[in-house]
């Protein structure tokens, strides 16, 4: 198996998977021998996966915000929008490295205080290195790692960005590969 960020090897496994699950609904196993090697192909299959998964890098954040004076820049209220880094139209879009809370593109000299009220108004997508998309979340809610120090119930984005680009308090998320859908790469580029 490649790493993650060779995107064949990413479209290998969920081939191979694929191709091991509609083998299961049609074959007909000769003995438990054969069923028990089956198994073993697809539990190594789901083991890449996961393994793709936990070697991530990047959040990726496309958020509809509701409320954008929810949020303060260098302490003061941002009552449109205008001041908020990272905006794009309607969009919050920030990239977080996952390992430390760092924002990329993030102006130095800024912070912010957020708590944007998103609902099920968000995008959210795990990145490689090479940032390309590798999983997007299953839900429409907003991931726990994204209201740091608070509870969100799943509608809020509750963050405050310090001045350097990095997120106060933030702890490196394990990821629930449960929670997110692969995305094959089409073409075998991004």
């Amino acid at each position: 198996m490649k790493t993650h960020g060779e995107s064949a090897g990413w479209n290998d496994a969920i081939a191979a998977c694929e191709k091991a699950c509609r083998d299961l609904s049609s074959y007909q196993f000769s003995d438990d021998l054969e069923r028990r090697s089956w198994n073993l192909g697809v539990f190594d299959c789901i083991a890449a996966i996961c393994a793709l998964f936990k070697k991530t890098t990047y959040l990726q954040v496309e958020a509809e915000v509701r409320y954008w004076e929810d949020a303060q820049i260098n302490g003061i209220v941002d009552q449109t929008g205008d001041m908020m880094p990272l905006r794009t139209g309607d969009l919050w879009t920030p990239v977080i490295r996952l390992e430390d809370g760092f924002v990329e593109g993030w102006p130095s000299g800024k912070s912010a205080d957020i708590c944007y009220k998103v609902c099920d108004q968000g995008e959210y997508f795990l990145l490689n290195d090479a940032r390309q998309r590798v999983a997007k979340y299953r839900s429409g809610y907003v991931p726990d790692m994204l209201s740091v120090g608070e509870n969100g119930y799943g509608d809020y984005i509750i963050l405050k960005i310090s001045a350097n680009g990095y997120i106060n308090g933030w702890k490196e998320p394990s990821i629930d590969d449960s929670q997110w859908q692969a995305i094959a790469q089409e073409g075998g580029g991004s």
